[in-house]
């Protein structure tokens, strides 16, 4: 049996949709995070479930990739600070993070120390 979405969600399905079209035609095909061009995924800086304000808004999703399983799109998600900061587009992904929603900001980067400098 198919689930039925609301006609909310279902809005936000198809502008999300077109998000990631137009994502795919503005960015290069490759990982935002190592730089590498397979297994790649859309990837959201703020998780959907803690912000659905910010599910459909261009400058919270980035391609990472999906490198045997784990790669960028995990370690985004489950990595510590000081993990993450290997990543190509961690202090960009920081600085937004503390422009949208600085309770996650506060909570998760504030005050850590990356390569001696504090976030």
């Amino acid at each position: 049996m198919i689930k039925q979405v609301s006609k909310k969600q279902a809005g936000i399905n198809r502008t999300l949709t077109q998000v990631y079209a137009d994502m795919a035609e503005r960015k290069e095909h490759i990982c935002e995070g190592c730089g590498i061009g397979r297994f790649l995924s859309h990837s959201h800086i703020i998780r959907r479930s803690d912000r659905k304000d910010l599910e459909t808004d261009p400058r919270n999703i980035h391609y990472h990739c999906l490198e045997q399983g784990n790669g960028c799109h995990k370690l985004w998600e489950d990595g510590t600070p000081e993990e993450q900061s290997q990543m190509l587009d961690f202090f960009e992904n920081v600085a937004y993070i503390k422009e949208v929603h600085p309770e996650l900001y506060r909570k998760k980067y504030e005050g850590v120390l990356i390569n001696g400098v504090e976030l």
